[in-house]
């Protein structure tokens, strides 16, 4: 499917993870929350970067949620309907 919804690197002293977001919900959370910022060499219009160090684990887990779910709704509706059938 060659998607992407999540990136982080290994080799940081922080840890940090890169998720999609919905275009105003990306801006709302840069404001509300200073641990999250917009995402380096990524479109800022559509990534943040988490630092998961200061942010709290369920706000993280609905992050990741949401980054996938943008991801699945932009597949093609045949592969929508392949992705749905493995869950059942």
């Amino acid at each position: 499917m060659g998607k992407i919804f999540a990136l982080t690197s290994l080799e940081s002293d922080i840890f940090i993870v890169t998720l999609k977001c919905n275009p105003i919900k990306a801006i709302e959370l840069r404001d509300e929350f200073s641990y999250i910022v917009s995402a380096y060499h990524m479109n800022k219009t559509h990534w943040n970067t988490i630092n998961c160090n200061l942010a709290p684990t369920k706000q993280i887990k609905k992050l990741i949620d949401h980054s996938f779910d943008l991801i699945i709704a932009g597949f093609p509706k045949k592969i929508k309907i392949d992705y749905d059938n493995l869950l059942t």
